[in-house]
């Protein structure tokens, strides 16, 4: 599944596959990421904290 999602993003700059969820791009307001491994998902803002952490200054 990784693969070709791969492959469509190279060919169409959409990471798609069949069992992927919709990708959406990623923006500062939405925060999309798509996680890959056993439960592939789509989450937002899901490392926020973390980069408060390591970038107190930066404005999210």
């Amino acid at each position: 599944m990784v693969s070709q999602a791969w492959a469509n993003f190279a060919r169409t700059g959409v990471p798609s596959a069949n069992g992927l969820p919709k990708w959406e791009p990623y923006t500062r307001d939405g925060g999309a990421t798509m996680l890959l491994g056993d439960d592939m998902k789509l989450v937002h803002h899901h490392d926020r904290d973390l980069m408060a952490l390591l970038s107190p200054e930066y404005e999210y």
